[in-house]
């Protein structure tokens, strides 16, 4: 699927521009820290596209861990908390 025709349906239609948009507002430029202290890593850019019925996060890390990083997993809407999250990561 080509970013031009990837969207998220829940209730409505969330286009893949908006998604990534927003997605990188939240993640991008932000650093993270695991087990106390001793590794850190920083999202230095972001980019989302479907496979299948699945939703890949694309990552581009710098810190303790550099590279590219795909997170893959079924998007799920739960209404309980308003939030999108994904299952089977």
């Amino acid at each position: 699927i080509d970013s031009q025709n990837f969207a998220v349906n829940i209730i409505g239609n969330l286009s893949h521009q908006y998604a990534t948009e927003m997605a990188k507002k939240e993640f991008v430029g932000k650093t993270y820290t695991f087990q106390d202290g001793k590794y850190n890593i920083n999202i230095q850019d972001l980019n989302l596209y479907g496979s299948g019925e699945n939703l890949v996060i694309q990552t581009a890390l710098a810190g303790s861990l550099n590279g590219t990083v795909y997170l893959k997993g079924k998007p799920y809407y739960d209404p309980q908390t308003k939030m999108l999250s994904l299952k089977e990561v």
